[in-house]
């Protein structure tokens, strides 16, 4: 098939024009040239590539790994499997290893079969995954969110695999502008290349073009910060959380991420701080009677990493260490009891009769995003005597069933309250207001959160509002606010 043809098939198939250049561009490259795809969130990364693999897969690629963060790799195994149907599609954790394994004779390689393997990059970089990896020959490797790889050990698993000699062609894809991975991509001299020749680099930062030549209208966004302030009770309990966090971490013998992550889902809401010291107290109570029991996962599977039990777990504390970090936990909780108030959610529901109000024309359409769970779960049900439908969409929701949801939501309209989780993946088109519930770390996850709902060529504005909270009871709160604003 000639480029011309190739281009045509690709606009029938849905394909913008920059999607179907590149797909175009990538086919006829020398394979051993290593790729990199460097554009915003909403612009089709993941289509042009899954579009590539389709191509591959029929001009005769028979094994083709892709290596994602753990929260996309049921999105890339749902696209890769809707847009072609050559070659089968694993997605590969532990347990499904494990089976992998018992299903091939012993002393034969579990990867050797033909299919596309989608693997997070944390499983992969293991050193035995990855020494079974490197022995099996690639048509196409495609790291997801490369910039992750400038971290030793994930760095050392694409050194691994591109020393084997067994990747025939590598596509790495990134959201991060180019000048800030100048660091990695040309090192310093003290700092080795990653690759033996530099990337053949395409970005799709600044002007893209429609199939006619015009140019595709940029997301409009509107940001409003939302002011609130929390009551003295609420004050009360943040202070006391504050004070035992680091103390906490010393007597629970190494909890090392307890203060910063309890603080931060505190700062979404004293539902999701409560389900934690709870969860935490349970824990606590057992190692202190040398009680076996199992840690309740605090994260949202496929999500952020914010579980403090499995992320935080301590190195053979003794029963004095765990003893102290259960009064602790205990003396939070007696704060905690004393909070009657809850200012943000009074703010939220006062802010979405606002909007229904500016907007009185059916369907609504509010999306509300937090990071965690538990936060979810304390709004959808705060906000079932709204006047209107409220859906909820978390990581432990399968990718059909919160691609239904969502399906659901954009014809009748409503009420849409998601985490960081449940909405990766998911295109939330014709949402004309988002509510950040809490501030992601990063301006990037940030921009991700704004990618999904203002792609590339909509037209339809999109207001988004952050919370922020006067009393500044939370100091780094109001700091990532500051640095967000920054950029915004």
């Amino acid at each position: 098939m000639s480029e011309r043809d190739l281009l045509v098939e690709l606009r029938n198939r849905g394909l913008r024009a920059w999607q179907a250049t590149f797909v175009a561009s990538f086919l006829n490259a020398d394979p051993s040239a290593v790729q990199l795809l460097a554009a915003p969130t909403g612009t089709g990364k993941m289509v042009a590539t899954v579009a590539a693999m389709r191509e591959l897969a029929e001009r005769g690629a028979k094994r083709i790994l892709v290596l994602t963060p753990a929260s996309l790799c049921q999105v890339w195994r749902t696209r890769i499997g809707e847009v072609q149907s050559q070659l089968p599609v694993y997605s590969v954790a532990r347990h499904s290893y494990r089976e992998m394994e018992a299903a091939v004779p012993v002393g034969h390689s579990p990867w050797a079969a033909n299919g596309v393997f989608v693997i997070s990059q944390d499983f992969a970089k293991q050193h035995d995954i990855v020494a079974g990896l490197s022995t099996i020959a690639w048509d196409l490797v495609v790291v997801d969110e490369a910039h992750r790889f400038v971290a030793r050990q994930r760095a050392t698993l694409m050194e691994q695999l591109v020393a084997a000699g067994v990747v025939r062609r590598l596509l790495l894809l990134t959201a991060t502008p180019l000048p800030a991975l100048d660091y990695w991509l040309r090192p310093s001299p003290t700092q080795p290349p990653p690759f033996s020749t530099p990337p053949q680099v395409t970005s799709w930062y600044g002007v893209l073009r429609n199939w006619d030549g015009s140019v595709v209208e940029q997301p409009r966004v509107d940001w409003n910060f939302v002011r609130y302030t929390r009551g003295a009770d609420e004050v009360h309990f943040l202070t006391q959380l504050l004070e035992v966090t680091p103390v906490l971490e010393v007597a629970g013998g190494g909890y090392q991420l307890l203060p910063k992550l309890l603080i931060q889902r505190a700062a979404s809401s004293t539902f999701a701080a409560e389900q934690s010291l709870q969860r935490l107290r349970y824990t606590l109570r057992s190692r202190v009677t040398n009680i076996t029991a199992p840690i309740e996962a605090d994260s949202e599977a496929a999500a952020d990493t914010d579980d403090l039990e499995t992320e935080g777990k301590t190195n053979a504390s003794t029963v004095a260490d765990n003893s102290s970090a259960l009064q602790l936990v205990e003396r939070c909780l007696d704060a905690l009891e004393s909070v009657n108030t809850d200012e943000k959610l009074r703010e939220l529901k006062v802010l979405v009769r606002s909007i229904a109000v500016a907007y009185p024309e059916p369907p609504l359409r509010i999306c509300i995003l937090s990071r965690y769970v538990d936060t979810v779960a304390y709004l959808h049900s705060a906000l079932q005597n709204a006047d209107t439908r409220v859906f909820r969409i978390t990581g432990r929701d399968n990718f059909a069933d919160r691609a239904a949801i969502v399906e659901e939501f954009r014809r009748t309209g409503g009420l849409l309250v998601a985490t960081d989780g449940g909405s990766e993946g998911i295109e939330l088109r014709d949402v004309t207001h988002v509510i950040h519930y809490d501030v992601p770390r990063t301006p990037m996850i940030m921009e991700r959160r704004q990618g999904r709902v203002d792609r590339y060529g909509q037209t339809t504005p999109c207001t988004m509002y952050v919370f922020r909270d006067n009393s500044g009871a939370i100091p780094f709160e109001s700091e990532m606010i500051d640095r967000l604003a920054a950029v915004l």
